[in-house]
């Protein structure tokens, strides 16, 4: 299989919160065919999605980034999903030596 890829992204910085955007395509070519289908096919993927991180100003160890997707998939393959939509919510915390005094 060969593929293309081609992704463009805007990311903004306001006072109180970070937004950016992005859409990403990609176009596969499968030159044989899969044990499943009669021949040859290709896949086009489209992915357009938001990504929130709020400024979080009482804590300067605390990272909220909430992440959301629409994916899109023309394909003749049956057991490719047509359609997904996904939502990821990442919290990271940074511990500091001085939260651990004995070590």
């Amino acid at each position: 299989a060969r593929a293309r890829e081609r992704e463009a992204g805007l990311g903004l910085r306001l006072r109180w919160m970070q937004i950016g955007l992005h859409h990403r395509r990609r176009v596969e070519r499968f030159s044989a065919a899969l044990p499943y289908l009669a021949a040859p096919h290709r896949a086009v993927t489209r992915q357009t999605g938001i990504t929130l991180m709020p400024d979080i100003r009482w804590s300067k160890n605390l990272k909220v980034v909430v992440s959301l997707t629409d994916r899109r998939i023309l394909s003749p393959d049956p057991y490719r999903p047509k359609k997904t939509k996904n939502v990821f919510i990442t919290i990271k915390y940074k511990f500091q030596p001085d939260h651990f005094p004995g070590l």
